[in-house]
């Protein structure tokens, strides 16, 4: 089951239960969410978060304001959603 198929069962869950239930779901559900890549909204030269609105951009070629991880993923450093760094300027 992949991250997509996760998130579309807890969705479901929350759906069947109503509004009874447990946090527990909701969170699983923002913590699925922050792992499916979004793309950034592109300002100039600045990205910013799609979940938080986060600045970040390039400083003397380097990323600033986001944080990687072994993979090779790239989080935002205030809320950790993975943001997909494949966009056209």
């Amino acid at each position: 089951m992949n991250n997509e198929e996760a998130l579309k069962e807890i969705k479901k869950q929350i759906a069947d239960a109503g509004y009874v239930y447990d946090d527990f779901l909701d969170a699983c559900k923002e913590a699925l969410e922050k792992q499916i890549p979004k793309t950034p909204i592109v300002i100039d030269k600045w990205h910013m978060c799609p979940t938080c609105y986060e600045k970040y951009g390039f400083s003397y070629g380097i990323l600033v304001g986001i944080k990687g991880c072994k993979s090779g993923e790239v989080h935002c450093h205030n809320c950790g959603q993975l943001i997909n760094m494949e966009v056209k300027e």
